[in-house]
């Protein structure tokens, strides 16, 4: 598989233009947090328990739809939020936060 470094900025020009493309960030997240469930989950079995560091910005919204999938999956979720709480999320984590299962410990 091909590795590629982009620049933040480079990152940034790229999810506006799949953002726009696609017409909803939330999707743009959602598929982001799909894969990043599906990398856990070929690593490690649903015995373990999964530690997610969010932040309450988008990135922290991908590390809550994995950890959705993670739950649907059978695994034990722990979420930290970096920024202290999910009162701080807004957009689409905010609304990854609301479609997450609250199994998981926070």
């Amino acid at each position: 598989m091909p590795q590629y470094l982009y620049s933040s900025q480079q990152i940034r020009q790229i999810e506006q233009k799949a953002i726009k493309e696609l017409q909803d960030d939330f999707i743009l997240m959602r598929r982001a947090g799909e894969q990043i469930a599906h990398k856990v989950a070929e690593s490690w079995s649903p015995q373990n328990r999964i530690l997610l560091l969010c932040g309450n910005g988008n990135n922290g919204g991908d590390g809550l739809v994995a950890a959705a999938v993670l739950l649907k999956a059978g695994f034990q979720i722990d979420i930290c939020f970096v920024s202290g709480s999910a009162e701080k999320l807004k957009g689409a984590a905010l609304k990854a936060w609301k479609a997450l299962p609250h199994t998981a410990r926070v």
